[in-house]
Order: structure tokens, then C-alpha cells, then sequence
């Protein structure tokens, strides 16, 4: 199977010796020749077909969040909307259209929650994958992770367009206050997504460090293992 093959999502047995396809892929082979056809000449500007990817499991492994442009990619444009599906194939749908909210993101899923980035106004939007309810919740930032319980989005906030590496935010999606993490080591920043706690109080992640050498920030290779306390919003 070719890891990089976008036309499908495939599901896999306990034992790792099966595996199916999820999607009904009905219709991909004529859409992909329109799009090509649609997109001669245009070099790197091509448009490209992304039936399936970035799987989610959601609602207690029922279903599967999913990536596609497959709605948006008959109108010209590349942005993704966020699909969920039964893990039979059966009712697949859209459950946020990137022609609300602009390309999406999934960061994570939580119950029967799906938490996806939206660029418009850097929001967090959340979707019920049972009720089809959604919130867009304005955080002005760029969301990272979301707790095993979905009470917690760890994110950074946004600047002129820019992520500010250093200012790391918990947003609580039950009270929907916004705290800022305190206590973060002295010249390091924030590296990468990290790890929570079965519990999500707590969240662990590389920091990477950074010394200003004649004016400009140089990055060293001396990570540093971080873990924040959530509920508090204070790195222990």
C-alpha cells in the first residue's frame, strides 16, 4: 500500500494481517482526470485531489474524522473541510465545511468531539460528530493538542500572522477561559506537540532553547523536558 496514496483510508484488523478501505471512493478516478484536465499547464499551481487523510478516531472509535478537498476541489480551490464517517463506510458526511471556515486543520478529538483550526481569525472549531453541533471559538492563536478528556486545548497565540514560540496558552472548552502557561524556563521555547497525562492534567513537551548571539536568535540542540500543569496553567 503506498503510505502516500490520498484516494483512501484504510482501517486495519486487532491483529495487523487485514485491512479494508473506508471510503467509498465512487467518482475519485473521474474527478482526478477533470482536475488534471481542468489544471494543464499550470505547474506547481495544480490542484490536488485529497479524497482521505489525517484519520481521527471519534465517538468511542464509532467513527473516523477525517481530511478531504474532495467538496471544494470541483470550484478551484485546495482548502480541506472536515469529513466524519461510520467505521462501516456508511454515512459519510461533512461535518465542518471549509467553505464556512476556511482551510481546515483537525488538532484532535475528544468523546464526540472533533477540534479542528480554522485561519479565519486563527479560531478553534469545535464539532459533535452525534449532534452536528458546532462553536467557533475565537482564540486568536494556532492550537496544538487537545486533552484525552476534551476539557483542554494547549495553543500559542498569533502575531501580525506569525506564531510567538515562546507564549503558550490552555484554553479550558467547558468554562472557555483562556490561561496563560507561567513558569516557562528562561530561553527556550516551545518545540514541539507533546504528550498529556490519561487524565489531561498534565502535558509534557521538548522546549527548545535560544541565545541571542549579535542580535539575532540562534537555536541550540539542548532540549529541555517541560511539563505544565493544566489545570493550574504553571509549568511544575
Amino acid at each position: 500500500m503506498d503510505v502516500s496514496d490520498y484516494s483512501n483510508l484504510w482501517l486495519v484488523s486487532d491483529d495487523g494481517t487485514r485491512a479494508r478501505p473506508l471510503l467509498d471512493s465512487a467518482g475519485y478516478e473521474a474527478l482526478k482526470k477533470r482536475i488534471a484536465q481542468d489544471n494543464l499547464n499550470k505547474g506547481e499551481d495544480k490542484l490536488f485531489l485529497v479524497w482521505g487523510y489525517n484519520p481521527h478516531p471519534v465517538n468511542g472509535g464509532k467513527q473516523i474524522a477525517y481530511s478531504s478537498n474532495k467538496n471544494l476541489i470541483p470550484l478551484d480551490k485546495d482548502d480541506y473541510s472536515v469529513y466524519v464517517v461510520n467505521t462501516d463506510g456508511t454515512n459519510e458526511r461533512i461535518l465542518l465545511d471549509a467553505q464556512k471556515y476556511g482551510g481546515l486543520r483537525i488538532v484532535g478529538t475528544a468523546n464526540e468531539m472533533v477540534m479542528a483550526h480554522s485561519p479565519k481569525n486563527h479560531s478553534l472549531i469545535v464539532g459533535n460528530v452525534v449532534t452536528g453541533a458546532t462553536k467557533d471559538l475565537l482564540i486568536e492563536g494556532w492550537p496544538e493538542a487537545v486533552s484525552p478528556d476534551g476539557t483542554y486545548v494547549f495553543f500559542r497565540k498569533m502575531e501580525d500572522n506569525y506564531i510567538k514560540q515562546n507564549d503558550l496558552w490552555i484554553l479550558n472548552l467547558k468554562t472557555g477561559v483562556e490561561s496563560k502557561v507561567t513558569g516557562m524556563p528562561q530561553g527556550y521555547f516551545y518545540n514541539a506537540p507533546g504528550e498529556w497525562s490519561p487524565d489531561g492534567t498534565r502535558y509534557a513537551f521538548y522546549a527548545n532553547g535560544q541565545n541571542n548571539v549579535n542580535d539575532k536568535k540562534m537555536y541550540r540542540d539542548n532540549n529541555l523536558l517541560v511539563l505544565v500543569d493544566t489545570v493550574a496553567s504553571h509549568v511544575k
